[in-house]
């Protein structure tokens, strides 16, 4: 026999190298050192059992190690296993993260737009408008803030806010800023008084029955629009406030307390049913404070001019 013959054509192929680890492979390693059962993780991740079972083989492979050891009470976790599980348990949480930050990429960014509210105001009207707008407009969000009329102004010029609902009429333009105004609505404004007060059996109140008493009420420089709109139609001179508070709240709370008079809108009574006091309605024509969003007139971005646009639609067919 020739020496050429006693040689093979070709040699054996040197064994393959194992492969790179899958965040797959981790996940089975997780689901089988969580439920302690080969079974139960494959039920949890959804493969076959072999299949499984496959994959932590050649997770053992590569790593040079065992990792779980099969028993007739389950499987129980070699050492290499248990300092393991913490690290990777972190890896498949971070990637998962990563994961769902990728699928926002794609997606148009949040739309924002910041909305201030007077204090005062407390309008289902305005709350069910503001609801519609959400619901029509999902993509842009409407996170809202408190302050009085004359902080809404100053926010608005500081950019803290992107449009205001205050009470008119507005004083003038700060810092050369000049605003666009929709009037939405004019709620109705109630007289407030302690309930042994002398005008709280009364059917309605005139102007004139309130000369002398004392004036409970919000300073006027916060909250220019209702003095204006209210005290200045009430009163021929508008009184000194014998007591001045910062909110509703605190007046319907101080005239219950200490007596005098004070006024709040139709919305405000409803919501505020504080004991001790009575609301009372004047006779006609009865005060109004009116209820106007407010913004910057140059402010001009599409989402902005979409809650104007659709609020305008909105309080014109009510």
């Amino acid at each position: 026999m020739r020496l050429a013959d006693a040689v093979p054509d070709a040699l054996p192929a040197p064994p393959a190298e194992p492969g790179p680890l899958t965040l797959r492979q981790w996940r089975y390693f997780v689901a089988v050192a969580t439920e302690r059962s080969f079974s139960v993780a494959a039920q949890r991740c959804r493969v076959s059992q072999p299949t499984l079972s496959q994959q932590i083989k050649s997770l053992e492979t590569l790593l040079d190690t065992p990792l779980f050891v099969r028993g007739p009470r389950g499987v129980r976790l070699t050492a290499a296993a248990e300092r393991l599980l913490p690290p990777v348990a972190r890896l498949l949480e971070q990637a998962s993260t990563v994961d769902r930050l990728a699928r926002t990429l794609t997606e148009p960014a949040p739309v924002e737009l910041r909305l201030g509210y007077t204090p005062s105001v407390h309008s289902a009207a305005l709350r069910a408008a503001v609801t519609a707008f959400r619901e029509a407009h999902p993509e842009i969000r409407l996170p809202a803030s408190s302050a009085s009329t004359a902080q809404q102004l100053r926010h608005l010029v500081e950019g803290r806010v992107d449009a205001a609902f205050v009470r008119t009429p507005l004083p003038g333009p700060e810092d050369g800023r000049h605003w666009n105004v929709l009037p939405l609505e004019e709620e109705p404004v109630l007289l407030v008084v302690r309930e042994d007060h002398p005008l709280a059996g009364a059917a309605r109140v005139a102007p004139a029955q309130l000369r002398g008493e004392p004036l409970v009420f919000v300073a006027r420089e916060l909250s220019p629009g209702l003095w204006d709109s209210v005290v200045g139609r009430l009163y021929p001179e508008p009184p000194e406030p014998w007591r001045l508070e910062p909110d509703d709240t605190h007046l319907v709370a101080a005239v219950a307390e200490h007596g005098g008079i004070s006024f709040v809108t139709a919305s405000t009574a409803r919501l505020l049913r504080a004991e001790g006091v009575r609301y009372k309605h004047f006779t006609t024509p009865e005060p109004t404070a009116p209820l106007a969003l407010v913004w910057c007139r140059d402010d001009t971005r599409p989402e902005l001019l979409a809650l104007v646009d659709f609020l305008r639609r909105r309080f014109r067919a009510a």
